[in-house]
Protein backbone atom coordinates (compact mmCIF):
# COMPACT_ATOMS: atom_id res chain seq x y z
CA UNK A 1 0.00 0.00 0.00
CA UNK A 2 1.65 3.15 -1.32
CA UNK A 3 -0.07 6.66 0.10
CA UNK A 4 0.32 10.27 -0.48
CA UNK A 5 -0.40 12.99 1.22
CA UNK A 6 -2.09 16.47 0.78
CA UNK A 7 -1.66 19.21 3.43
CA UNK A 8 0.78 21.58 4.65
CA UNK A 9 2.83 19.00 7.12
CA UNK A 10 6.27 18.53 6.18
CA UNK A 11 5.05 15.04 5.36
CA UNK A 12 2.71 15.81 2.31
CA UNK A 13 3.72 15.08 -1.26
CA UNK A 14 1.19 17.99 -1.97
CA UNK A 15 2.17 21.16 -0.02
CA UNK A 16 -0.67 23.47 0.90
CA UNK A 17 0.13 26.96 1.83
CA UNK A 18 -1.95 29.23 4.32
CA UNK A 19 -2.93 29.80 7.49
CA UNK A 20 -5.98 28.31 7.67
CA UNK A 21 -4.72 25.43 5.43
CA UNK A 22 -4.89 21.79 7.42
CA UNK A 23 -2.15 20.09 8.11
CA UNK A 24 -3.22 16.95 6.59
CA UNK A 25 -6.07 17.64 4.84
CA UNK A 26 -6.61 14.54 1.83
CA UNK A 27 -4.61 11.13 1.24
CA UNK A 28 -4.51 9.25 -1.70
CA UNK A 29 -3.62 5.62 -1.33
CA UNK A 30 -3.04 3.23 -3.74
CA UNK A 31 -4.17 -0.01 -3.11
CA UNK A 32 -3.64 -2.94 -5.82
CA UNK A 33 -4.76 -1.22 -9.08
CA UNK A 34 -7.04 1.26 -7.03
CA UNK A 35 -6.40 4.56 -6.34
CA UNK A 36 -8.84 6.06 -2.97
CA UNK A 37 -8.57 9.37 -1.98
CA UNK A 38 -9.62 9.80 1.34
CA UNK A 39 -10.93 13.35 3.00
CA UNK A 40 -8.79 14.05 6.34
CA UNK A 41 -9.90 18.09 7.09
CA UNK A 42 -10.90 20.82 5.35
CA UNK A 43 -13.47 20.71 2.03
CA UNK A 44 -12.56 18.01 -0.42
CA UNK A 45 -14.55 17.68 -3.63
CA UNK A 46 -13.89 14.98 -6.83
CA UNK A 47 -15.28 16.39 -10.19
CA UNK A 48 -17.52 19.33 -7.93
CA UNK A 49 -18.89 17.06 -5.88
CA UNK A 50 -18.22 16.74 -2.20
CA UNK A 51 -16.46 14.05 -0.57
CA UNK A 52 -16.56 13.00 3.08
CA UNK A 53 -15.46 9.13 2.55
CA UNK A 54 -13.57 6.92 0.89
CA UNK A 55 -13.57 7.68 -3.18
CA UNK A 56 -12.36 5.26 -5.61
CA UNK A 57 -10.32 7.74 -8.30
CA UNK A 58 -10.71 7.38 -11.60
CA UNK A 59 -8.06 8.67 -14.83
CA UNK A 60 -9.06 12.25 -15.56
CA UNK A 61 -10.89 13.02 -12.53
CA UNK A 62 -10.72 16.78 -10.90
CA UNK A 63 -9.73 16.76 -6.92
CA UNK A 64 -10.53 19.95 -5.51
CA UNK A 65 -8.50 19.57 -1.85
CA UNK A 66 -8.84 22.96 0.59
CA UNK A 67 -9.04 25.27 -2.70
CA UNK A 68 -5.89 23.51 -4.26
CA UNK A 69 -7.42 22.07 -7.64
CA UNK A 70 -5.60 18.95 -9.00
CA UNK A 71 -6.02 16.29 -11.81
CA UNK A 72 -5.94 12.63 -11.26
CA UNK A 73 -3.80 10.60 -13.93
CA UNK A 74 -2.18 7.75 -13.92
CA UNK A 75 0.92 7.46 -16.33
CA UNK A 76 0.84 4.71 -18.65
Amino acid sequence: VQTALIGKSGTALVKLQGWLKPDLAASITRRENRYVLTPLKGKTQVNKQPVTGPCELQPGDVIEVSGVVMRFDLKT
